[in-house]
């Protein structure tokens, strides 16, 4: 006999019925009710334990789009900040570099003759 997991269905009323006979048999009337407490706890236990998961997971979720948004908060601030920058100062002296690199004391010296020493 061959089956496939496509011909299992769940039981149906008359099939319910026999396994109920069947389990009332083995375990007796006065261990039904400790069987079906038993059961509903574990059911309860494991709802709890999925549901805990399932937050745990939405809560890992939530922190890593908030550090993305951090991240890209913090990069919008550093390009904006970026092209709103102070100039930049010559190393040597603190003075300000003009666009080519140098500073206001270098061009006016090279713009002005110097006179000679003797």
């Amino acid at each position: 006999m061959t089956t496939m997991a496509g011909f299992i269905s769940m039981p149906g009323g008359s099939e319910w019925l026999i396994i109920f006979i069947v389990i009332l048999i083995l375990f007796g009337p006065k261990n039904l009710p400790k069987i079906g407490k038993a059961i509903g706890r574990g059911i309860r236990e494991f709802k709890e334990a999925s549901d805990g998961l399932t937050r745990a997971i939405e809560e890992e979720a939530a922190a890593v789009e908030r550090e993305e948004e951090e991240r890209k908060r913090r990069e919008a601030a550093s390009a904006s900040s970026d092209s709103d920058s102070s100039p930049e100062l010559d190393p040597s002296d603190g003075t300000e570099l003009s666009a080519e690199g140098t500073s206001p004391a270098d061009s006016d010296s090279t713009s002005q003759p110097q006179p000679p020493s003797d």
